[in-house]
């Protein structure tokens, strides 16, 4: 499968749990908020060519 067929797949699976999100309940909602964000971060963060990470000092 390539990357791009990859991504559609998985932007319809999240429509459709968003679809679902209004009959869920507190928890629910919480934990995909937290799923969102987890996945949301790295591809909302730019990536830094001047970073200091792993380097000493």
């Amino acid at each position: 499968m390539e990357a791009k067929e990859e991504f559609l797949d998985i932007i319809q699976r999240v429509g459709t749990k968003l679809q679902g999100l209004p009959q869920a309940g507190p928890l629910e909602l919480g934990a995909f908020a937290i799923i969102l964000l987890f996945i949301g971060k790295p591809c909302l963060s730019p990536v830094r060519s001047d970073s200091t990470l792993g380097k000493p000092g």
